[in-house]
């Protein structure tokens, strides 16, 4: 395996043996609107971002890569990169609430699960609770929770989805999976089919 050499170049930076660069000694790039506003593109080339998310993007760039490497100063330069973009609608927190909403839900997530990952991503409340009434307005569906259940039943391969003789055995494995899920008692009995004197 190569192993970078102890001497480091003219420029300080450090050489493998097979004369590359280690990523660490890579140059320093004055922070202006115009550095950020290439390190944000970049990143949304390869990914989706929230406001938070990017802005947390954003100072860990100044932090690695920045020069000065101060993400206090460059604060109000990451807040007018933002902005900028925001008003572009290239960063749109509620579009990308709407999209991660219709995606989740097409692979059987319950809203409180759905809730807590996006959250974790920089999402908001407010701009969820309009992503899921935009959903209830536009599914076509008079229960989404509901349709989503039925949707992860039918990729875990849960209740009617078993072989029949497996079906009764493996009832309450089932209701489990659909709880952890974040389904309510009532939504996932009925996506599982009939009820059992059993469920509990």
């Amino acid at each position: 395996m190569p192993r970078a050499s102890a001497k480091a170049s003219g420029g300080g930076s450090v050489q493998t043996e097979r004369g590359g660069r280690s990523r660490e000694s890579r140059p320093r790039i004055a922070v202006t609107e115009a550095s950020l506003s290439e390190a944000l593109l970049s990143y949304l080339d390869r990914f989706e971002g929230s406001r938070q998310k990017l802005a947390q993007h954003l100072t860990k760039w100044v932090k690695t890569r920045g020069e000065p490497a101060d993400p206090v100063r460059a604060r109000p330069l990451i807040d007018r990169v933002l902005s900028r973009y925001e008003a572009t609608g290239i960063v749109n927190d509620q579009k990308l609430a709407d999209r991660s909403v219709d995606r989740l839900r097409a692979r059987g997530g319950s809203k409180r699960a759905i809730a807590f990952k996006l959250h974790t991503k920089g999402l908001g409340s407010e701009v969820l609770d309009k992503a899921f009434e935009r959903e209830r307005a536009s599914a076509g569906v008079s229960n989404p929770e509901l349709e989503a259940a039925r949707a992860l039943v039918r990729r875990r391969k849960l209740g009617s989805h078993r072989p029949e003789a497996d079906r009764a055995a493996e009832r309450r494995r089932d209701l489990g999976v659909l709880a952890r899920a974040g389904f309510d008692y009532d939504t996932s009995v009925t996506a599982l089919g009939a009820r059992n004197d059993d469920d509990f």
